[in-house]
């Protein structure tokens, strides 16, 4: 459980300046981060669906 969070708030520590940059950037590269973290996400959903 610790080792899960530890895990959890480096993800966002680094996941949150590269989204930063994609707001800013805007326009294909934004789009292009919001298809891509769709997809991650469905693919995570499938994985936990068949466990």
């Amino acid at each position: 459980m610790k080792n899960e969070l530890f895990l959890r708030i480096i993800s966002s520590i680094i996941l949150l300046p590269i989204s930063l940059f994609f707001i800013i950037k805007g326009s294909i590269v934004f789009n292009f981060f919001i298809m891509t973290c769709f997809f991650c996400y469905n693919y995570r959903m499938a994985y936990d669906i068949k466990k």
